[in-house]
């Protein structure tokens, strides 16, 4: 009870607006059809483009005996074995492709990494805390690195962007010179973020958020949206590489996989 009270005040939710999730269940659209299939107990999902994967066999044999893997790649050198994506969407389009196109068929509990997790302090510390703690979405339903309390506001948004390890890993770590040397963003369909996340997401906006979007999801709490809302979401990080519904996507993350009493009262 403790940890959902802590969650709701995370996430709190809010009817005043009827968005994509409950639009979704209103019609029917709860499961998205499709035969379910059993997955494996834990696997692992990494998003490549160009990074060095040296050190997933490490992070592997840190995991269950038997974890799955599965890696995505959007570079010219995929990791053997890799499912070939096209580069677009970044690491948020990877994640929501493997949860609409898996969703029938979702490990009990997936993890979700950056192939750049090596390649800066704040992802090896976000990656560390996520082989720590992952075992917790078993019980608690989903677990995320470098929890940042500082709540998204209604009006964020961005015009340009460069991340830390952008530019083989020359990214500036200072927020402001990344929104000036950074590319050009493809502006989101609906924006400021407070708008995005109405519509999309749905429910009061969230008071804190995955910074380093390294996760550990239990099936059941992927399973409360339907699979079309990935789908939906998917579909707007495929129309290209930088683009700033992939930042609001980060931004909610946390609140996509909170638990029931956080979501759109509509599933109540």
């Amino acid at each position: 009870m403790a940890a959902a009270l802590l969650v709701y005040s995370l996430f709190p939710g809010d009817s005043s607006r009827m968005g994509l999730t409950c639009r979704l269940l209103g019609q029917g659209g709860s499961g998205g059809g499709g035969a379910r299939r059993s997955g494996p107990a834990v696997e692992l999902v990494v998003a490549q483009y160009s990074s060095n994967l040296s050190w997933v066999p490490g992070l592997l044999a840190a995991l269950d005996e038997g974890t799955n893997l599965t890696v995505y790649s959007k570079g010219p050198s995929p990791y053997p074995g890799a499912v070939q994506l096209p580069n677009v969407g970044r690491e948020g389009h990877t994640f929501l492709y493997h949860l609409h196109t898996r969703y029938h068929s979702l490990a009990e509990v997936t993890l979700f990494v950056m192939g750049s997790a090596g390649q800066s302090k704040e992802k090896r510390r976000a990656l560390r805390e996520l082989v720590l703690g992952w075992r917790r979405a078993r019980s608690r339903g989903m677990f995320c690195s470098g929890l940042d309390r500082h709540a998204p506001p209604w009006g964020f948004a961005l015009e340009r962007w460069q991340g830390t390890t952008d530019s083989g890993g020359a990214g500036s770590h200072d927020a402001q010179e990344r929104q000036r040397a950074g590319p050009q963003l493809q502006h989101a369909e609906l924006r400021p973020f407070g708008a995005w996340y109405a519509e999309y997401i749905g429910g009061g906006l969230p008071r804190a958020w995955c910074a380093e979007a390294f996760l550990a999801v239990h099936r059941s709490r992927a399973q409360q949206r339907p699979r079309a809302f990935y789908r939906a979401l998917l579909e707007q990080l495929s129309v290209g590489e930088n683009l700033e519904a992939g930042h609001y996507l980060e931004r909610s993350w946390a609140a996509i996989f909170s638990l029931p009493a956080a979501l759109p009262r509509c599933q109540l």
